[in-house]
């Protein structure tokens, strides 16, 4: 009987182990539903009070406005540098980054 006993509560902590670690992936999902795309142009102008940046779109010509959150940096394609902060972005340099739209 302690043997029963004991496969059960095994099993139940496995079932109970299991449903937690599949509530644990849905609750990091993204939360808003927009769809993200990929962005990657020459920045055009760059608003330091709004956070937010004009992008001449390589594959489109079109410009996209895009506002940064803060302490989120930006992929670049200048120099050594693959990461920068939006401090430090110019017009010129070349974005490539996962936008919300």
């Amino acid at each position: 009987m302690k043997g029963l006993y004991k496969k059960l509560i095994s099993l139940s902590a496995a079932a109970l182990l299991m449903a937690v670690l599949i509530g644990a992936n849905s609750a990091f999902a993204k939360t808003s539903n927009s769809p993200q795309r990929r962005l990657v142009g020459v920045v055009v102008s760059v608003d330091k009070d709004a956070r937010s940046l004009i992008v001449r779109e390589f594959h489109k010509e079109t410009l996209t406005a895009v506002k940064v959150p803060y302490d989120r940096p930006l992929r670049v394609s200048s120099g050594q540098q693959d990461f920068i902060s939006f401090d430090r972005i110019k017009p010129g340099m070349i974005i490539n980054e996962n936008v919300r739209q």
